[in-house]
Order: C-alpha cells, then sequence, then structure tokens
C-alpha cells in the first residue's frame, strides 16, 4: 500500500523534478512523466515507514510527521529509486540525434548517435536504464516544453543519479584547459548542479581513475584542477548552493564563456541564480536586462555593482553581459571582500555578509536603479586640470576629445576640498571615455559598499579601500531635449572605480536614482 506522504512527494517530484521526457535505454524509448510514474510506482509502495525511520536515524516512536526534514528524506528515497544519468557535452555542427529521430526510432551512425551509444553504455556503469540528453529528450517543437527544459534544467542536473561530462577533445589533464567544453555558457551549471559527476575524453576514456562508477567530485586532485582552470572555488565544485548571493563571483566564472543565442547568455544563468524568469528568444539583450533585473530585487550586496564597461541598451545602471564583471584586478577584488581569498579555496567565506556593507534595499524603480551612495565630490586632476563647474571643452579648445585625450584614457580625480579635511582620500584613478565626461559640469564618485550605522541615511568610512560610482550630474539650465530630470547620472567607466580612505570618518549617505538610458544606444 502506498502511504500518503510518499504518494503525495512522489507526484510533486515526477511533475516538478524530473525531465519531461526521459529515454529508456533498453529499447530507446522516449517515456512521458506518466509512464515513468506507472513503471516506478510498485516501488514506491514498497517503502515502509520503517524505511523511512531508519533512513531518519530515529525509530518508530517518534516522528515528526509533515516536518521538512521527513520530507526531505522522503524525497531523497524517491531520488534514489528513480536514478536516471545526464549527459554534459558540447554539441557537434550536425549529425546529433534529435527528438523526433528517437521518436521516429530512426537509430542512424554517425558522431552524433555514437556520442549517444556510449552515454549510454557509461550510464549503465552507474545501474542507470534511463537517461537524458539535451539532444534528442526535449521535444523543441513545443515551445512549452523547451522554456519548462530551460527553467527546469539546473534542477534536473542536481537530481540525476550522474553527469556524463564528455570532452571529446581531452585525452589527459593537461588538454583540459583548451577543451571548448570550459568555453560554453550552459556547461557552467552543468559543472555546478549535479552531485556526482564524471569526466570522460576522447575514445571515452575516463580523466581520473576513480572506480568505475566513482565520483570525480570526490577526487581532490581533479578538483584542485578544475578550481585551478575555471576560477571556481574548490568547495563550490563539490557542494554548489544556487541563490542570489556573490553576484560578482558567479559572474565573474560566466563572464569568459559564449553562447550561440544572444539570450541564452542569461538563460544559462537561471538555475545557477535560483531566479523564474519567462523565456523568449528573439528578445536579444532584453533577456540579461531582465535577469539582472530579476537579480537585483533578490540581491542585498554591493558587489552586484561591481562591473565595468558597456551597460545595459536599456539601463546604464546594470551591465550588458557577464563579461562587465571582468575588470576588476583579483587582489583588488579579494580586498573588496568580492571573491573569496586564494588562501582559502577550500573553506567557506562570508562575503559583505562579515560587515554591514552598503544599501541593503537598492531596488529597480521607473526613475532607475534607486540606491543610497556615499557620495564625494570631485574634479578632474589629470591629464588635465578642471575645476567643477566647467565643460571639458575649456580645455578642448575647440579640438575633437580624440585628439585632446585618448579612446579610453586614464582620468585622475581629485576630492573637491570642501567635500571633506585634505587628505582623506587619494586620488582616484579611473580609465573612462572622454565622451562620457563631456555631458557633464559636475562629478562626484558614489561609495557603494560604505559601513552602515544605526542611522540609515549616514554612512562610516574607514581607512580601507572602496568601491564606487562615477557620478555625473549637468547644469540644470542647460538641460538637453533628450535629459527631462535633473540628478546624479551613473556614468560608464572601462574600470571599476575604487577609492582609498585614509582616515575614519563619518558622512550622510543620499538616496539616488541611477536613470535608464536616455542617449539612444545600439544594441548590437
Amino acid at each position: 500500500m502506498l502511504l500518503d506522504e510518499v504518494q503525495d512527494i512522489f507526484n510533486e517530484y515526477i511533475y516538478n523534478e524530473f525531465p519531461t521526457h526521459i529515454l529508456h535505454i533498453s529499447d530507446m524509448k522516449l517515456l512521458i512523466r506518466e509512464e515513468v510514474q506507472q513503471i516506478f510506482l510498485p516501488q514506491m509502495e514498497a517503502i515502509t515507514e520503517a524505511d523511512i525511520a531508519g533512513k531518519e536515524g530515529r525509530g518508530l516512536g517518534w516522528r515528526e510527521m509533515g516536518s521538512e526534514s521527513h520530507r526531505t528524506v522522503i524525497r531523497q528515497m524517491i531520488r534514489e529509486r528513480l536514478p536516471f544519468a545526464i549527459l554534459s557535452h558540447r554539441w557537434l555542427a550536425t549529425g546529433e540525434p534529435s527528438f523526433t529521430d528517437i521518436k521516429a526510432g530512426r537509430m542512424s551512425k554517425g558522431p552524433g548517435f555514437d556520442k549517444l551509444s556510449m552515454f549510454c553504455r557509461k550510464a549503465r556503469e552507474y545501474g542507470c536504464e534511463y537517461v537524458w540528453s539535451d539532444t534528442c529528450c526535449i521535444d523543441k517543437a513545443s515551445s512549452a516544453e523547451l522554456e519548462e527544459a530551460i527553467r527546469s534544467m539546473f534542477r534536473w542536473y542536481r537530481n540525476a543519479a550522474v553527469c556524463i561530462a564528455y570532452v571529446a577533445q581531452t585525452s589527459t589533464l593537461d588538454d583540459l584547459r583548451s577543451d571548448p567544453w570550459f568555453t560554453r555558457g550552459w556547461t557552467l551549471q552543468e559543472l555546478l548542479a549535479p552531485k556526482k559527476i564524471r569526466f570522460f575524453g576522447k575514445d571515452w576514456m575516463p580523466l581520473t581513475k576513480e572506480p568505475r562508477n566513482g565520483n570525480d567530485k570526490s577526487n581532490s586532485d581533479f578538483v584542485r584542477v578544475l578550481s585551478e582552470l575555471t576560477g571556481i572555488p574548490q568547495s563550490d565544485l563539490t557542494a554548489f548552493s544556487p541563490g542570489c548571493s556573490r553576484v560578482y563571483e558567479k559572474m565573474l566564472w560566466a563572464s569568459n564563456r559564449r553562447t550561440t543565442r544572444v539570450e541564452d547568455v542569461a538563460y544559462s544563468l537561471i538555475g545557477i541564480f535560483d531566479i523564474s524568469m519567462p523565456v523568449a528568444y528573439g528578445e536579444g539583450h532584453w533577456a540579461f536586462f531582465r535577469l539582472m533585473e530579476a537579480i537585483i530585487e533578490r540581491c542585498r550586496e554591493p558587489g552586484v555593482l561591481a562591473w565595468a564597461g558597456n551597460s545595459s541598451p536599456y539601463s546604464v545602471a546594470l551591465p550588458r553581459s557577464p563579461s562587465s564583471y571582468r575588470s576588476l584586478d583579483r587582489h583588488v577584488a579579494m580586498s573588496l571582500k568580492l571573491v573569496k581569498p586564494e588562501f582559502d579555496w577550500g573553506s567557506r567565506f562570508t562575503h559583505s555578509t562579515e560587515r554591514r556593507r552598503g544599501d541593503r534595499t537598492f531596488t529597480m524603480t521607473k526613475r532607475g536603479l534607486q540606491i543610497k551612495l556615499l557620495i564625494i565630490g570631485v574634479e578632474m586632476n589629470s591629464p588635465y586640470s578642471l575645476a567643477s563647474g566647467y565643460a571639458i571643452t575649456t580645455v578642448t579648445r575647440g579640438r575633437p576629445l580624440s585628439q585632446v585625450f585618448g579612446v579610453d584614457e586614464d582620468i585622475v580625480f581629485r576630492v573637491k576640498v570642501e567635500s571633506c579635511e585634505s587628505g582623506t582620500f587619494q586620488d582616484i584613478k579611473i580609465r573612462c571615455h572622454p565622451e562620457s565626461l563631456a555631458r557633464y559640469k559636475d562629478w562626484a564618485v558614489g561609495i557603494v559598499d560604505y559601513e552602515r550605522t544605526a542611522n540609515e541615511m549616514e554612512g562610516h568610512l574607514y581607512a580601507t579601500e572602496y568601491m564606487c560610482l562615477l557620478l555625473g550630474r549637468s547644469n540644470p539650465a542647460e538641460t538637453n531635449s533628450w535629459r527631462d530630470f535633473e540628478g546624479w547620472e551613473k556614468m560608464e567607466t572601462q574600470s571599476v572605480p575604487t577609492v582609498s580612505c585614509m582616515k575614519e570618518l563619518r558622512r550622510p549617505v543620499e538616496t539616488v536614482w541611477l536613470w535608464s538610458s536616455l542617449v539612444p544606444r545600439s544594441t548590437n
């Protein structure tokens, strides 16, 4: 007899945590969830209260019915009884078996079908009679099924009994660095999500000497190689937790990866950030903008703003892609508590939660990104000395900016004398395009990761380095037709601005709205 709790959790697991279609190795038939449910029903009926109590490590006399820990135990027992293997690989240019091929029973010859056959063989070594591959287990003619697969894929890789990772161009560990598998956007979550993974290289030879059904995530030497190759801490490679914390670091992991479709830059990160968002191919860069909006709403860390370079076509406050997070030197990133220390790869590291850093209530509004910043007025010191209130044309004397400044010039700003006591801050070097300076007559830096105090409108600075935004403000009397507001704007920079505070001080913080882009911008 099927226990009520087991039935409820079994149904929930099948319809929410299990792939839409699964391939049965014995007859190479695709099964839908209802068929899987019927096949495994006898195994669910065999689960007894004694089995559950034994798994919990408790006697039958004490049970906390309905508790989350109790349900977790049942869910784990169900997962163990529905083992399936999942494939991680790089697609061939042509010849991959499709959903239609498998449904029609067409098992042709060729590299794609050979890969599927070898994957099935390796899956059986792990005791799996059911497998899932993104080439042939998604009905891509169904937009609803495709969207569900994309939004659920992280969970499917996590729930798999084993992930078989095929790195076709690798024969030894030394070859891993050049294998295209490590450059693709989708394979990042396929590396992080599985609890058990096994890497096979050229000719389907295992890359480690783990036992026949071993787990490469249990091989400390191999995990260290993966960590050095990807920049991902070993603790995350072995036990990754998705969510909207450590945004800077996670974006850094994705920053050197590529996808064929521009939308997949965002869609491949949905599971890593545990974000739910609709899938709409054809939306282009809107996809990453929507992902960042969703992250901003849940993130409470200043590191989400530690980016530079091209901003989104739809908001100057948000980055265009993960590559925008690459500009910080690693040692600076560590000093700003954005990444784990190099000497502490193997342990958990609490980032901005170690201190009360920055505004935790920042949010996207119709007026742009609303955030509290500790604002310090600055003026240009080099390559030209230019006081606040003077247009940059004062020093160009009619010459084109390109003749006066470099394409991306290192501009040195000094803190205004009236802003604070002399010697409080070092000069600030920021790489930016001169044209981004030309629109403004008033500049400032907005410190993002100041220390919060009991007074929410006051920030506390210590003698250390802080991350900031370069801000510009125009003369209201010279408002252009494309600007219908007054206030600070975030200026586009090619480096993440940082400022070194030399003395401890307290200053008021200001609420600012970093407006959406007002100058026509290319989305190409």
